[in-house]
């Protein structure tokens, strides 16, 4: 993968990162054979980004953990899926718990924030919202 970036690279005439999204605990990506650790001492990924999948965005990343585990080489972006698992069940993220993820992720040291799944569809307000009142905007 390493190669194929930087041949792109080369061809755009600018630099291209290459991120790997994991699970969000160092330890359960350690317990599958992902070494983050040895891929950034090795030079061979630029960012991690640690994300739920599919079940509860996780409001608790463990940022610090990441930063520590890849030494500090790599950026960590915090990820989040699209949904929110409650007394209910799964159902779509809010505009404030997107909100409050991301101002927690970046309180924690968070290099940067990358949504999974959060496709924009007219008849969804929620999405809608995230986009036009400002999830990245000056609020933050």
């Amino acid at each position: 993968a390493r190669k194929l970036v930087r041949e792109a690279s080369d061809r755009r005439g600018h630099g291209i990162a290459l991120a790997v999204r994991l699970l969000t605990r160092p330890e359960e990506s350690l317990k599958r054979g992902l070494r983050a650790d040895i891929w950034a001492d090795e030079g061979l990924i630029d960012a991690v980004i640690p994300c739920n999948f599919w079940a509860s965005i996780d409001f608790d990343i463990p940022i610090a953990e990441w930063k520590r585990w890849t030494k500090g080489r790599i950026c960590v972006y915090a990820g989040a899926d699209s949904g929110v698992v409650d007394e209910k069940g799964r159902r779509l993220a809010t505009y404030a718990e997107y909100l409050a993820w991301a101002k927690g992720c970046r309180k924690n040291g968070a290099d940067g924030l990358y949504l999974f799944n959060l496709f924009v569809q007219p008849r969804e307000t929620t999405w809608k919202s995230v986009l036009t009142e400002g999830l990245f905007g000056s609020e933050n």
